[in-house]
Order: C-alpha cells, then structure tokens, then sequence
C-alpha cells in the first residue's frame, strides 16, 4: 500500500513539474516560412531574360512561391512580363536556394517588348501550411514602351440620319452628347460634328461640320443654325485600338488635310481625327453606318 503511494505522489509530481515548466509533449510548432533574402536588379531591358536570386527557410512543406510585379502607382504589372519558375519543388525543406547557378532552379522575370518603361516592384511571396513570408525589391524597366502619356477614354455614341424620327444627327464630342436639330442650333458653337446620309453626289453617308451643314447640305433643319462650328476633321490611317494616349490623337491632326468644305464621306471600318471647339483632339471610327437619311450610325470615340 506504501509503494503504491510513492508511486502516485512520485507520478503527481512529475506531472506537476511537467505542467509547471510547459514542457506539453502534445505541443505542437506554429507553421513557419520566412524569405531570408532577395535579390533582384536594377534595370531591365525590355526583351532580355533577368533571374531572381532568394533564399527561403521553413519548418513545413511550401504550398507556393509566387511573383508579383507592381508599377509605381501601384497597378498590378505582372501582365507586363514573362515570368518562368524552373525546378522548385514544393516539399519539406530546411533551406530553398533559388539561383541561377546550375540552371535547375531558378526564377526567370522577362520584360515584355511592349512593357511601359518606368519604375516597378517585385515582390516574392512563399506560403507554408497556415504561414506566408514576401520580399520585395525596386527596379526599373528600360528599352520598352513610353506610357507615359494620358490614356485614351472611350465611349459610343448613335447618331440618326437628319430623317430619323426620334435620333439626333449632331454631336458634342466633348462631352459625348447627342443632340436633335433644336438643340443642336441652341447649342450653337457647341457642336463639333453632323452625321447623315447624303443624297448629294457622291452620294452616301457623311459627316459635316456645322458649318457646312447650315450653308451647304440643304437640310432645312440646319439652314437657321447661329453661329454654327466650322470644325476641321480628316481621315487617318491608323487602327483606332492602337491609339492609346491623347497625345498620340493630338499628333495624327494635321490642320491642312482637313477637306476646306467640312464634309466627309465615311464608310464602316473609316477612323477620323476631329478638332472641336473646345481644342481637344478625338479620334472617331465608324462602327455602323445607315443606307438612308431615315438610318442610324454608331461611332467609336477615343479622347
């Protein structure tokens, strides 16, 4: 009976020094990772092949190492490069070297041909089980794209031909406003262009400045228009979706291949620079046009 209480006061014991010193034979580590170092570059040339150099520590297995890239202003630029994981394997691990040395893991980061030249940041990222490590680095991108001018805003808008029952034919393009012939004559200088479906030789449809379309088209409902535009406007050869910037409509206006009468005959597919009354630069390309004066055409405008 004796020993079996020594045994129980010993076991009690133990088990009370076991307790008191957090020595739980149960506990079990927290999930840990941790990018111990990266090395990345400080300029790129657009076009050539870059490699990331880290070092990743961890007490499980990784489930994922990641790139992410980021311009100065914060926008995901990942899209921008061509980004090539080679060899690392995702499976218990004390030390990840990722390395170009021996070519069997690395991480391969290449600008595109067409990446905007500027500022960026690279960012690692590893994650293991319930635990994430990132690293980030800056560089600079060079030989690529010049972004760095106003982004072209977009929009649609529908004309109707002078016939149409309830479209109008005149638009303020500053303000993408489609107007019928009541407002557009109170709109004045206001407007920057006309559409139509000329009956005029050469017959078909067209676009006109405000001018030309108080004096010349005929139209009764343009014939008292006050102080109507004489907006300037020529066809370009250009692909509408490869303009990106303002400043890039700005360059296609020449003032001296705008036509002196203020018309335009246009077709499906035609893409034309217009310089409106407030001396802002649109580009328009014709996406629909109609076969009538009664018809409607729709336009694609870049700003």
């Amino acid at each position: 009976m004796n020993k079996l209480l020594s045994l129980s006061a010993v076991a009690a014991l133990l088990g009370l020094g076991l307790v008191g010193c957090e020595l739980n034979p149960l506990e079990v580590d927290d999930d840990e990772v941790t990018i111990k170092s990266l090395t990345g570059f400080t300029t790129m040339n657009a076009g050539s092949d870059y490699y990331v150099t880290a070092e990743i520590d961890g007490n499980v297995a990784l489930s994922a190492v990641n790139v992410t890239i980021e311009s100065a202003a914060g926008a995901n630029a990942t899209a921008m490069f061509t980004i090539t994981k080679q060899g690392i394997t995702l499976a218990d691990f004390e030390d990840l070297d990722i390395k170009k040395t021996g070519g069997d893991m690395y991480i391969k980061i290449t600008p595109k041909a067409d990446a905007c030249n500027g500022s960026y940041t690279i960012t690692l990222t590893a994650e293991a089980g319930e635990a994430s490590s990132n690293k980030s680095d800056d560089f600079t991108v060079a030989g690529g794209k010049d972004c760095s001018g106003t982004d072209v805003a977009t929009g649609t808008v529908t004309l109707g031909g002078h016939s149409h029952a309830t479209l109008g034919s005149s638009v303020d393009l500053d303000n993408g406003e489609v107007m019928l012939a009541a407002a557009a004559k109170a709109a004045g200088s206001g407007v920057d262009i006309v559409y139509t479906y000329s009956s005029k030789t050469p017959a078909g449809p067209v676009l006109m400045s405000p001018a030309y379309a108080k004096s010349t088209s005929g139209i009764s409902a343009f014939s008292t228009w006050s102080s109507p535009n004489a907006t300037k406007f020529h066809a370009v050869d250009v692909d509408f979706d490869d303009v990106e910037t303002a400043e890039e409509i700005a360059d296609l206006f020449v003032a001296a291949d705008a036509d002196a009468d203020g018309k335009l005959s246009v077709a499906v597919g035609d893409v034309i620079v217009v310089k409106t009354d407030e001396d802002a630069y649109v580009l328009l390309e014709m996406t629909t046009v109609s076969t009538d004066a009664a018809g409607t055409a729709k336009i694609k405008y870049g700003k």
